[in-house]
Protein backbone atom coordinates (compact mmCIF):
# COMPACT_ATOMS: atom_id res chain seq x y z
CA UNK A 1 0.00 0.00 0.00
CA UNK A 2 1.02 3.62 -0.28
CA UNK A 3 1.33 3.91 3.51
CA UNK A 4 3.73 0.97 3.57
CA UNK A 5 5.74 2.60 0.81
CA UNK A 6 5.97 5.83 2.79
CA UNK A 7 6.93 3.99 5.96
CA UNK A 8 9.69 2.20 4.08
CA UNK A 9 10.88 5.46 2.52
CA UNK A 10 10.90 7.33 5.84
CA UNK A 11 12.77 4.48 7.49
CA UNK A 12 15.40 4.77 4.77
CA UNK A 13 16.09 8.44 5.53
CA UNK A 14 19.57 8.43 7.04
CA UNK A 15 19.88 9.83 10.55
CA UNK A 16 23.06 11.75 11.18
CA UNK A 17 23.27 11.51 14.96
CA UNK A 18 26.22 13.90 15.20
CA UNK A 19 24.38 16.51 13.13
CA UNK A 20 21.24 15.99 15.21
CA UNK A 21 23.24 16.42 18.41
CA UNK A 22 24.94 19.54 17.04
CA UNK A 23 21.54 20.96 16.16
CA UNK A 24 20.23 20.32 19.67
CA UNK A 25 23.31 22.03 21.14
CA UNK A 26 22.88 25.08 18.87
CA UNK A 27 19.16 25.44 19.60
CA UNK A 28 19.69 24.92 23.33
CA UNK A 29 22.46 27.53 23.45
CA UNK A 30 20.30 30.01 21.52
CA UNK A 31 17.44 29.39 23.94
CA UNK A 32 19.70 29.86 26.96
CA UNK A 33 21.25 33.03 25.51
CA UNK A 34 17.79 34.44 24.83
CA UNK A 35 16.56 33.63 28.33
CA UNK A 36 19.65 35.18 29.94
CA UNK A 37 19.38 38.32 27.81
CA UNK A 38 15.69 38.76 28.66
CA UNK A 39 16.52 38.30 32.35
CA UNK A 40 19.18 41.02 32.09
CA UNK A 41 16.57 43.37 30.60
CA UNK A 42 14.33 42.69 33.60
CA UNK A 43 17.19 43.32 36.05
CA UNK A 44 18.08 46.61 34.37
CA UNK A 45 14.45 47.75 34.27
CA UNK A 46 13.98 46.88 37.94
CA UNK A 47 17.13 48.84 38.81
CA UNK A 48 15.89 51.76 36.71
CA UNK A 49 12.56 51.80 38.58
CA UNK A 50 14.38 51.63 41.92
CA UNK A 51 16.62 54.53 40.92
CA UNK A 52 13.56 56.52 39.88
CA UNK A 53 11.87 55.85 43.21
CA UNK A 54 15.04 57.13 44.91
CA UNK A 55 14.92 60.27 42.72
CA UNK A 56 18.32 59.31 41.28
CA UNK A 57 18.17 60.73 37.76
CA UNK A 58 21.73 59.63 36.91
CA UNK A 59 20.89 56.09 38.03
CA UNK A 60 17.70 56.07 35.95
CA UNK A 61 19.60 57.15 32.83
CA UNK A 62 22.40 54.64 33.46
CA UNK A 63 19.98 51.75 33.98
CA UNK A 64 17.90 52.79 30.98
CA UNK A 65 21.06 52.58 28.88
CA UNK A 66 21.83 49.14 30.29
CA UNK A 67 18.25 48.04 29.58
CA UNK A 68 18.55 49.21 25.97
CA UNK A 69 21.82 47.30 25.50
CA UNK A 70 20.32 44.21 27.14
CA UNK A 71 17.18 44.57 25.01
CA UNK A 72 19.26 44.64 21.84
CA UNK A 73 21.14 41.53 23.02
CA UNK A 74 17.83 39.79 23.78
CA UNK A 75 16.50 40.67 20.33
CA UNK A 76 19.64 39.35 18.62
CA UNK A 77 19.62 36.17 20.73
CA UNK A 78 15.96 35.70 19.82
CA UNK A 79 16.82 36.05 16.13
CA UNK A 80 19.49 33.33 16.49
CA UNK A 81 16.97 31.10 18.26
CA UNK A 82 14.35 31.59 15.54
CA UNK A 83 16.95 30.99 12.84
CA UNK A 84 18.16 27.80 14.54
CA UNK A 85 14.65 26.41 14.88
CA UNK A 86 13.78 27.42 11.31
CA UNK A 87 16.90 25.69 9.98
CA UNK A 88 16.06 22.55 11.96
CA UNK A 89 12.51 22.51 10.63
CA UNK A 90 13.71 23.12 7.08
CA UNK A 91 16.21 20.27 7.31
CA UNK A 92 13.58 17.89 8.67
CA UNK A 93 11.13 19.01 5.98
CA UNK A 94 13.71 18.35 3.25
CA UNK A 95 14.25 14.81 4.57
CA UNK A 96 10.51 14.14 4.74
CA UNK A 97 10.00 15.56 1.24
CA UNK A 98 12.63 13.09 0.04
CA UNK A 99 10.74 10.28 1.76
CA UNK A 100 7.45 11.34 0.17
CA UNK A 101 9.19 11.57 -3.19
CA UNK A 102 10.35 8.00 -2.74
CA UNK A 103 6.75 6.91 -2.09
CA UNK A 104 4.75 8.51 -4.93
CA UNK A 105 1.74 6.32 -4.13
CA UNK A 106 1.20 8.40 -0.99
CA UNK A 107 1.15 11.59 -3.02
CA UNK A 108 -1.45 10.11 -5.34
CA UNK A 109 -3.55 8.96 -2.37
CA UNK A 110 -3.24 12.31 -0.63
CA UNK A 111 -4.31 14.26 -3.70
CA UNK A 112 -7.36 12.12 -4.44
CA UNK A 113 -10.72 13.57 -3.36
CA UNK A 114 -11.49 10.43 -1.37
CA UNK A 115 -8.38 10.67 0.81
CA UNK A 116 -9.12 10.92 4.50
Amino acid sequence: SAADGLQTAVAAVPVDFQAANDLVVVVDKARTDTTEAVEQVKVSLDAMVAAGEANNLVGVVAEAGKALVAGKAAFEAGQVLVSSVTNAASSANDELQTAFGAAPGCQADASSPNAS
